[in-house]
């Protein structure tokens, strides 16, 4: 079975649409997003060509109706966020997750000190940060404690947890650090 020319440039411009869709979910929402956008632009090209390759009756108007809605899906898939507010609020979450996640692994990963320590965040109606292991001194953590707060500016003392333990003295902090530190105002940088 030989393709023609179109044939071929048909299925690479799907292959491309189903693609861009699953990097514009990852990149909005995530991996389960990506697969859901990719698998919403498959279904719909995979409607869309079977509709035009068809020789039924009332024919045109079964392409303008594929195409309609072929065209609504794709709008929705590329500008979620204008669409529902709902969405948006989560894409601006997810955003804010990612660009944390990015400041406190540069963080981490500079500092030898901090290089064992693990950290965990996620986004509900705020940002929320755990940090969790074994750092050498006080010092360290208030250290470690200053850079979050200089260079997060979207974490909060009432949302970082802190699960470590200090190794020169065996003290063990597993709470807020709001708790641990005191009130908000006597906390370094955005005590939020």
């Amino acid at each position: 079975m030989r393709f023609s020319i179109t044939q071929m440039l048909i299925v690479v411009a799907c292959i491309c649409l189903v693609l861009g869709a699953l990097l514009h979910g990852y990149y909005l929402l995530g991996t389960t997003a990506g697969v859901v956008f990719a698998l919403l632009a498959a279904a719909t090209l995979f409607v869309f060509i079977r509709v035009i390759s068809s020789e039924r009756r009332f024919h045109r108007l079964r392409v303008a109706v594929a195409l309609i809605l072929a065209m609504a899906v794709f709008t929705i898939l590329a500008i979620p966020a204008q669409l529902n507010s709902d969405l948006g609020y989560l894409i601006d979450g997810h955003q804010i997750e990612r660009v944390t996640r990015s400041q406190l692994t540069s963080i981490l990963s500079d500092d030898s000190r901090f290089t064992k320590l693990k950290f965990n965040c996620g986004y509900r109606k705020c940002i929320v940060v755990s940090v969790d292991g074994t750092i050498q001194s006080e010092n360290d953590l208030i250290e470690l404690r200053k850079q979050i707060f200089e260079q997060c500016p979207n974490v909060s003392s009432r949302w970082l947890f802190w699960r470590l333990k200090v190794a020169d003295t065996g003290v063990v902090h597993d709470d807020c650090d709001l708790t641990i530190f005191g009130k908000p105002e006597t906390a370094v940088g955005n005590a939020g």
